[in-house]
C-alpha cells in the first residue's frame, strides 16, 4: 500500500513538471511572437568620433571627444607612453590635470587636458569596452613647437647682383612643428612663386627642418629694395622674419621720351632720365635722319647752333640729360634724336620724338 502511495506521488510530480515547462513554453512562445510582431530587438553599440588631426599649443586646454551611442561598461584613453586613463577616474575628478566634458551627452568618454605638455604629443585612442568586444577609433594630436627664427643664407649683407644674373638664396628654418609656411618678398612684392620648399623631418615626434630656395632673376628697379623671407606658423600671431638689402649693378636704365603738338618757333627742351649703376663713363647725343642712321653726335654739355646739351645729377643713382632745341623748324620735326648712356656693364640708347604733329590715339 505504501509502495502504491509512493508511485501515485511521483506521477502526480512529473505531471505538475510537464504542465509547468509546458506553460513556460507557451508563454516564451506567446513572448517571442509579441517582440517579432512590434519590432523591438537590441539596438547596436557605436562609438561616436571624430579623428581628425588636432593641432595645440603647449599650455592651452585640449577637449578629447568620444562619444557612445548604445550601452557600454566602461571606457579609456591611451597614448601609449603612460598608464590607461580610466575616463571615470577622470569624470569623478580624481586624476589631476584632466576634467570632465561641459557638455557629455554624445560625448560620454570624453575627457579634457586642462594645460597641454610636449608630453601629450601623438597618437591618443579612446576605447569603449562592450559586453563582448571592444571598439575604438584614435585621434593625431600634434603639440607645436615654435619654429626657430629664420635664416637667409648670403655671402654679403647687403647683397649685391647684377641685373640679368640668376640668383639663388636659401632661408631655412631649423626646427618647428608642424612645419612652417615660408614666403618670399622683394620690396612689397609677393616673389613666392619664384622658389620652392624642402621639408625634412628631424626626429620621428613630427618635427621639421624647413628650406626654401629662391632663383630669381633682379632688374634695374630692384636696386636698394629689401628681400624678406617671412616664416608663418600655427604658434605665430604676427610673421618673423629675415632679410637683406639689394644692390642691383645695372647699365643705364630709363625710358623713351616722345613730344608731340610742338609748335614751329618754339623752344624745345627734351629731358631723359635714368638710372645707373654705377655711374655713367660716358653720355652723348646724336641726331639724324632716322634713329638707324644717327650720324651727328653732340657732345653733353656741349653746344652745336641751334642744339645744346647739359647733364643733370639727382640723387640716389638718377641722372638727367637735356636737349634744347632753339627756334624748332620743320626740319626738326623730322630729325630722330637720341642719347647713349654707357657705364662699365653696357650701354643703353634712349630714343627723343619732338614732332609737331598731335600725339596718337
Amino acid at each position: 500500500m505504501a509502495a502504491a502511495r509512493r508511485l501515485l506521488s511521483s506521477i502526480l510530480v512529473l505531471c505538475c513538471a510537464t504542465v509547468a515547462v509546458l506553460s513556460q513554453y507557451a508563454v516564451d512562445a506567446q513572448t517571442s511572437q509579441l517582440v517579432a510582431e512590434r519590432g523591438v530587438t537590441s539596438d547596436p553599440v557605436s562609438i561616436i568620433f571624430d579623428n581628425r588631426r588636432t593641432i595645440v599649443n603647449p599650455g592651452e586646454s585640449l577637449s578629447l571627444d568620444c562619444g557612445v551611442s548604445g550601452d557600454y561598461r566602461y571606457c579609456h584613453w591611451d597614448n601609449g607612453r603612460q598608464s590607461a586613463i580610466q575616463v571615470q577616474d577622470v569624470h569623478e575628478g580624481f586624476i589631476e590635470g584632466l576634467s570632465k566634458p561641459v557638455i557629455n551627452k554624445g560625448n560620454e568618454c570624453g575627457i579634457v587636458i586642462n594645460s597641454v605638455t610636449i608630453e601629450d604629443h601623438g597618437l591618443w585612442t579612446c576605447k569603449v569596452f562592450v559586453i563582448g568586444h571592444t571598439l575604438q577609433d584614435t585621434k593625431n594630436v600634434t603639440v607645436t613647437i615654435r619654429p626657430t627664427s629664420p635664416v637667409l643664407e648670403v655671402s654679403n649683407r647687403p647683397l649685391v647682383v647684377n641685373e640679368g644674373d640668376q640668383e639663388n638664396i636659401r632661408c631655412s628654418v631649423a626646427a618647428a612643428r608642424p612645419r612652417v609656411s615660408i614666403h618670399w618678398y622683394l620690396g612689397n612684392e609677393d616673389i613666392t612663386y619664384s622658389s620652392r620648399v624642402e621639408n625634412s623631418l628631424t626626429d620621428n615626434m613630427g618635427t621639421y627642418k624647413s628650406i626654401s630656395m629662391l632663383s630669381h632673376m633682379f632688374k634695374a628697379w630692384h636696386n636698394k629694395k629689401m628681400l624678406r623671407c617671412e616664416v608663418e606658423h600655427y604658434t605665430l600671431q604676427t610673421p618673423i622674419d629675415d632679410y637683406v638689402d639689394i644692390i642691383v649693378r645695372y647699365k643705364p636704365w630709363g625710358k623713351d621720351v616722345k613730344l608731340y603738338g610742338i609748335r614751329m618757333g618754339d623752344d624745345v627742351e627734351a629731358k631723359v632720365n635714368f638710372s645707373s649703376n654705377p655711374a655713367p663713363t660716358s653720355i652723348k647725343w646724336g641726331y639724324g635722319p632716322t634713329f638707324q642712321e644717327i650720324g651727328a653726335v653732340l657732345p653733353v654739355p656741349g653746344e652745336e647752333g641751334r642744339y645744346s646739351t647739359e647733364m643733370v645729377t639727382l640723387e640716389d643713382g638718377h641722372y638727367g640729360v637735356i636737349l634744347r632745341v632753339l627756334e624748332f623748324t620743320e626740319m626738326d620735326a623730322h630729325i630722330s634724336f637720341k642719347v647713349s648712356v654707357a657705364n662699365e656693364l653696357g650701354v643703353r640708347d634712349f630714343s627723343v620724338t619732338i614732332s609737331n604733329e598731335k600725339p596718337p590715339l
